[in-house]
């Protein structure tokens, strides 16, 4: 029979859920359940929760403010309950008499720690700027701002594009010590650099579609004198060094600029230096090697850029290059040239001894005694009776 005490053995389980709601109040559930009293006449069961020990006065529930009959139900969750404090629930059973048993053991849900200050849904291990619910991962970028809305680490709207035709310098083939790092005023947000002198490499390939004289352009920065070389090598012509300042001057240390690639040669300044330094490339394919020089120069992109076209070697002005003209000294002799029989030179540039073998027919004119027909030489076949 029901009386005021506890109705057989009521077990809780408790559950905490936390969520953002649309109103940006934070929340949790509190899910309940219990093990049906055994007895005959039991009616059903009532939820009491409040906001410290046996003092059940809750009102914040979307279900009800306490007590909440829940009839035969032995489950509930309790929605939109205020996560930043701590709430305690019991739960009492009551007979079709309307006696009522006292309370079950008492159930504790702690305040939940609130990591979404702005509450705009994203906790501040992601949220760059959790005071500022219009700073978010899911924020769009507003360019020119100065601002990081959209909490990629990167300054958007100060974003260097790459040029047409550059190549990232993360894209090569990279060796350690030569090392990928971030930085947001980086085109696209990276560059190299070694973290040890003399040594890391990054290779690249770049096509050439037409041949000439070809200087390289690089984004590059260097925080002082000892941190602004590399290495240079292209198409395994010997390695080149490259310095990133080679005056000096303060304003061009601890700021990315374009820079052409230099030679120092040998490293000494006074040996030869060439700025910019520039390479005769053919079309087609060609390799260019980086090697660190000294540590913690930073490259973020680069490209050829053509100044010249490759140089006609054309001593004797007759149209025709070196490489077809067979005396290149002289402008009576050249591929265009007529051929002048029997003068000892080969105007022509043919090869063949033509003032020597007019007929072709491979017997000069000291033993052929008729130089201008290919079927009289020594080697012919005599034909009888023909005169």
């Amino acid at each position: 029979m029901l009386t005021h005490h506890l109705i057989g053995k009521i077990l809780l389980l408790l559950t905490l859920c936390l969520f953002c709601i649309t109103s940006f109040a934070a929340a949790k559930d509190v899910s309940l359940s219990w093990d049906p009293n055994q007895e005959s006449d039991i009616a059903g069961y009532k939820v009491y929760y409040g906001y410290s020990t046996s003092s059940y006065s809750g009102s914040e529930a979307f279900e009800g403010l306490s007590p909440l009959d829940v009839g035969n139900s032995v489950d509930i969750t309790l929605t939109g309950l205020d996560d930043s404090i701590p709430h305690y629930v019991v739960i009492s059973a009551y007979n079709f008499k309307g006696l009522e048993s006292g309370y079950s053991q008492e159930v504790f849900s702690p305040a939940v720690a609130n990591n979404d200050s702005d509450n705009d849904g994203f906790e501040n291990t992601v949220d760059c700027d959790d005071n500022n619910l219009a700073i978010n991962p899911s924020a769009n970028e507003i360019p020119g701002n100065g601002v990081d809305e959209n909490c990629n680490g990167m300054a958007d709207d100060t974003v260097i594009a790459l040029p047409a035709n550059a190549i990232e310098a993360t894209t090569g083939s990279i060796s350690a010590p030569m090392q990928v790092l971030t930085d947001p005023t980086a085109a696209n947000g990276t560059y190299i650099q070694s973290s040890s002198n003399n040594s890391g490499t990054a290779a690249y390939n770049i096509n050439i579609d037409s041949p000439g004289i070809y200087k390289v352009v690089a984004r590059v920065s260097a925080a002082n004198n000892s941190s602004d070389s590399f290495f240079v090598n292209v198409d395994n012509q010997g390695e080149v060094i490259w310095d990133l300042n080679p005056t000096g001057a303060a304003n061009q240390f601890n700021v990315w600029r374009e820079d052409e690639l230099t030679s120092r040669g040998t490293g000494s300044f006074s040996a030869p230096q060439f700025d910019p330094y520039t390479v005769e490339l053919q079309a087609g394919n060609h390799a260019i090697n980086l090697r660190g020089r000294e540590s913690n120069a930073k490259l973020d992109y680069f490209y050829v850029v053509k100044v010249a076209d490759i140089p006609v070697l054309d001593a004797d002005q007759d149209g025709y290059d070196l490489d077809s003209d067979c005396d290149d000294n002289n402008p009576a002799i050249n591929p265009g040239a007529i051929e002048i029989p029997y003068n000892g030179i080969d105007e022509n540039c043919n090869g063949l001894s033509d003032d020597d073998d007019l007929d072709l027919d491979g017997y000069g004119i000291v033993t052929d005694h008729d130089d201008n027909n290919p079927a009289i030489n020594p080697g012919a076949t005599e034909i009888p009776y023909n005169g």
